[in-house]
Formats: C-alpha cells, sequence, structure tokens
C-alpha cells in the first residue's frame, strides 16, 4: 500500500485487506498507519530470547537441584572410603 508515494504496509497475498474492510478514509483505519519496524523486531527478540532461556534456566535450576547434590554426596562418600 502506497500513500503519498511512501510504502505504509505489505502484505502476502492472502492477507491483503479485502475491499469491504476499506471504508473509511487510510488516516482512519489501520492499514494506513505506518508500521514501527524497530518496535516490533525488539518484541520479537524478546520472544526469542524468553524462548530460549526460560528451558535454559530451568535446565540450570535442575542441575543445581539435583545433579550437584548428587556429585557431592558421592564426594562425600568417596572421601570416607578413602580415610577408612
Amino acid at each position: 500500500m502506497l500513500k503519498g508515494g511512501i510504502v505504509i504496509n505489505k502484505w502476502p497475498d492472502i492477507d491483503v485487506p479485502a475491499e469491504e474492510d476499506l471504508v473509511k478514509p487510510l488516516n482512519e483505519l489501520s492499514y494506513g498507519q505506518l508500521i514501527d519496524e524497530g518496535s516490533q523486531d525488539r518484541k520479537h527478540l524478546f520472544y526469542v530470547c524468553l524462548t530460549f532461556l526460560v528451558p535454559l534456566l530451568g535446565l540450570k535450576g535442575l542441575d543445581l537441584l539435583f545433579f550437584r547434590r548428587k556429585r557431592k554426596e558421592a564426594a562425600a562418600v568417596e572421601e570416607e572410603n578413602i580415610q577408612e
């Protein structure tokens, strides 16, 4: 969609707004508003980081709770065996 020689919005063929949706002037419709690409990029980056960091932190928590405790217990048992 062009407005005054400026690309306002782009859609794939399937998502092009229907003629029935364009009932008001473009200034009043969401289709005619400029998209802030910077804020969308930051939002997408946040979601991607969240998608990877939450499971990573969960695994790190499991490591701290279970596996390191088992390693400490095994080291303590081994140390007792050495002292005997």
